[in-house]
């Protein structure tokens, strides 16, 4: 899937895009913002979309 190493999925939408937690992006309580990842698309083109600031919004 050639998922990048700061990313973890937590949510698999069984369409075209996972949810994951960003690693490299931490918001104001050090905690990873949600962003979306579209797997098999190029990762120079991947544009990780956030979709919440943290874990708990996005529950």
């Amino acid at each position: 899937m050639n998922l990048p190493e700061n990313l973890l999925v937590i949510y698999d939408s069984g369409g075209e895009e996972l949810f994951c937690l960003d690693f490299s992006t931490l918001n104001e309580i050090n905690e990873p913002t949600v962003v979306s990842f579209i797997p098999g698309q190029p990762l120079t083109s991947q544009k990780y979309e956030t979709v919440s600031s943290d874990f708990r919004d996005f529950l």
